[in-house]
């Protein structure tokens, strides 16, 4: 999950017609040369901007688009850990004050309509938020507070006819913070052939409304292009996705889960090779065999000292004993 920007960027103005420039009064180097990088590799709206080669973006008026490498660095100004599954961000063109939209893909199998339909939001919220807090290490490696996720600003949506489930969640800053607003992800999954296209508005807690419908307009200006699209999946010769909560909303690979299942496979087989345990009835009984042999052990040297003690006692008082015997020879 990511954070807004906290007064680092003040204002984002348009220089001349078409091209961004960024305000230099900014905390630290590396967001100002991730600014400076953005406003060069930017794209202001209107425009239609090409996602890999798997979607398309019509960037509305007002707004400009930064590409994966830009916004990366962008995003981990912010204190954000990026990774390679962005491909942008969306920002307004004009009096910038720290929320953003965040474009992001991943390759999941296709995600069937009835598989959305049987999400709980319960199990949706344990998820993100289990995704949430898997980010902290990073973000804390990058200076910044630790994060969770709390509750749902709103009931989760899937919109079948679309192929579209959003999620608005409350983030919260789990350590330190000088933040007096909770952020809100606003999180709308557009479903292709195989790939989920994320969309998500990063915003305080207390302007998200207000800035909600700029949201909209970019998710109904992103659509998978022909061959890629919901409508495209061919029955039987497509991969479907399996764990739908863990692939599109806890953040982990197909590859990661399958990598997982053969770790667990290969543990449950090596268990079941070794020597079964025994049963509590089996381990009384050895128990008892046990203490019984012991004090059959016992009896018996006991019995053993008992009846050395009278042979010593009887061949004490003879006139053929042992002792007796040596006394005689060492007296000839």
């Amino acid at each position: 999950m990511l954070l807004p920007i906290r007064s680092l960027i003040s204002l984002l103005v348009l220089a001349g017609a078409t091209v961004p420039a960024v305000a230099q009064t900014l905390e630290t180097r590396e967001m100002d040369e991730a600014a400076v990088q953005a406003n060069a590799r930017a794209t202001v709206g209107p425009a239609t901007i090409q996602l890999r080669d798997l979607a398309t973006l019509r960037l509305p008026k007002d707004f400009v688009f930064v590409p994966a490498d830009a916004s990366q660095r962008l995003v981990r100004g912010m204190g954000n850990a990026a990774d390679g599954t962005t491909l942008g961000v969306v920002i307004p063109a004009a009096h910038y004050n720290g929320w953003f939209i965040n474009l992001a893909i991943n390759e999941t199998g296709h995600v069937s309509n009835e598989a959305l339909a049987k999400l709980d939001a319960g199990d949706l919220r344990a998820t993100i938020a289990t995704a949430t807090r898997r980010g902290n290490a990073a973000r804390m490696q990058l200076g910044s507070s630790p994060i969770d996720a709390g509750t749902f600003l709103e009931p989760p949506r899937h919109e079948p006819a679309s192929h579209r489930y959003t999620t608005a969640i409350r983030i919260f800053e789990s350590g330190p913070s000088s933040n007096s607003d909770d952020s809100v992800n606003i999180d709308t999954f557009v479903f292709g052939r195989a790939h989920a296209l994320q969309i998500s508005l990063v915003d305080g807690q207390s302007d998200f409304a207000t800035h909600r419908p700029a949201f909209i307009s970019v998710v109904e200006g992103a659509s998978f292009t022909a061959g890629h699209r919901a409508a495209d999946f061919i029955p039987g010769q497509d991969a479907i996705a399996t764990e739908v909560l863990d692939v599109v909303f806890g953040g982990r690979s197909a590859a990661e889960l399958a990598a997982e299942a053969a770790d667990n496979a290969a543990e449950a087989k090596r268990l079941s090779a070794l020597p079964r345990p025994r049963s509590i009835a089996t381990q009384i009984k050895l128990a008892l065999f046990g203490v019984l042999g012991l004090l059959a052990a016992l009896a018996g040297a006991l019995a053993y000292g008992w009846r050395g003690a009278v042979d010593i006692k009887q061949g004490s008082g003879g006139t053929n004993s042992a002792i007796d015997r040596a006394l005689r020879s060492s007296k000839r």
